[in-house]
């Protein structure tokens, strides 16, 4: 039986007038065939209070003008056919029923306004259950963007707008929509779109509640997954961090067993090119002429085409690690036309178009360089450099001897890529 009366009572808009006079007629008809039953048994002054509960019913489904009419319709019908005398107004008869009406409209005026403040309370409760949905819906997903659609059905069907969408770009309004900015603190985060020419109340209600709303809503969305970006960041790093103290130690345990130098540098080269996602390592020491010596190679591809082990070139001006020679330090390379040598030659075969190539430096001395070779232009420019260092700090440990030879003067630290467009030649 509530869940019957209650929608009635709570509907957010009255009877429409039709239905209203219809409703008010039957209730003072009502009315008066119970007083009339009434009468019988109990005085005539008692039958009063049936026809304020009337106008009470009446103000608060059809509002306080129909309220008034039925106040004044039930005074009439009490005065003139239930009060002595029966079927006629007298002086004294005009007394108490200027007294029911003054009763019988603050009645209607208290019905009305406790149906104001029900509805009121009714349509909050609802927004509030709507804004725990959203919150649900909008703080538990990992990917904002791809929750809003469903945000957008789930409020347009709760508001009763099946074209309600939420959007995070900025969207103009159309010949059909109207779009509604939502902004904290300046910062625009979304834009919601409802249909035009919407009833004042459903206005007022997007204006004040739901937009306020879903905009500390999606505020406090785009922090979370900050927070949660913040966070998984974080654990890349640790776990990016405890991967290369790990490999470290390899190296390490191996120099510490006074293994052969070619199975350390070969182990330098690999975990150098696991732990920086390459697609190739090299490691080249410097020998007389001035010659450059491959001393060992590693590939993400064990079928890929590798140049020979204990291959010599000369060092070049222009070649990778000449660049790097020149540099001094840690230096990013776009392999382009204007790189020259062998091991350029062959990184533009195999697709290479970046590399990084670090000095190591044995006593004081320059000993050889480190090259890691990407095929993928997202790897350029990434700060590898320090996590390379690491490495080749291992490698003096298990040197290999080389004849006397001084590299040319090293160019102040600049970071930028290297590229040259001169013909290249000896250093």
């Amino acid at each position: 039986m509530e869940g019957r009366i209650a929608p009635l009572l709570l509907r957010p808009t009255r009877l429409s007038l039709p239905m209203g006079i219809l409703v008010s007629a039957s209730i003072v008809a009502a009315e008066t065939l119970l007083g009339y039953s009434l009468a019988r048994h109990v005085p005539a002054s008692a039958v009063g209070p049936v026809y304020l509960l009337g106008v009470l019913v009446v103000s608060f489904l059809c509002g306080p003008v129909l309220g008034v009419l039925a106040a004044i319709a039930s005074g009439v019908i009490l005065d003139y056919f239930l009060l002595p005398p029966i079927g006629a107004f007298t002086i004294w008869g005009w007394i108490p029923l200027v007294i029911f009406l003054a009763v019988a409209l603050l009645v209607g005026w208290g019905a009305a306004l406790m149906r104001s403040l029900v509805v009121e309370a009714e349509a909050r409760r609802s927004d509030a259950d709507l804004d725990a949905r959203m919150a649900r819906l909008l703080l538990r997903t990992e990917h904002l963007r791809s929750a809003l659609p469903v945000a957008g059905q789930q409020l347009g069907r709760a508001l009763g707008l099946p074209s309600l969408s939420i959007e995070t770009a900025t969207v103009a309004g159309d010949g059909q929509h109207v779009a509604l900015p939502l902004t904290v603190s300046g910062n625009r985060l979304g834009t919601l779109t409802v249909p035009k020419e919407l009833p004042e109340g459903m206005t007022r209600r997007l204006n004040e509640r739901v937009v306020p709303s879903l905009e500390a809503l999606l505020h406090a969305a785009h922090e979370r997954e900050a927070i949660s970006r913040a966070l998984e960041t974080s654990r890349d790093e640790l776990r990016r961090f405890a991967e290369e103290q790990a490999a470290l130690r390899r190296v390490a345990t191996l120099v510490a067993h006074g293994v052969r130098p070619s199975e350390i540098f070969d182990a330098v080269a690999a975990e150098v090119g696991h732990i920086l996602e390459a697609d190739f390592t090299l490691l080249e020491r410097y020998d007389t002429g001035p010659t450059i010596v491959l001393i060992s190679v590693w590939a993400k591809d064990s079928s890929a085409q590798m140049p020979t082990v204990g291959l010599s070139w000369p060092l070049q001006k222009h070649s990778i690690a000449g660049l790097v020679t020149r540099a001094g330090h840690p230096e990013w390379i776009h392999i382009n036309e204007s790189i020259a040598g062998q091991l350029a030659d062959w990184s533009r075969a195999i697709g290479v178009v970046s590399a990084i190539g670090i000095p190591i430096t044995v006593e004081g001395q320059a000993w050889g360089v480190m090259i890691a070779l990407f095929r993928a232009l997202e790897a350029a420019e990434q700060p590898v450099e320090e996590r390379m260092l690491d490495f080749t700090e291992l490698v003096a440990p298990a040197r290999w001897p080389r004849r006397a030879w001084s590299p040319p003067p090293t160019r102040p630290a600049v970071r930028s890529s290297a590229t040259c467009t001169t013909e290249p030649d000896s250093v």
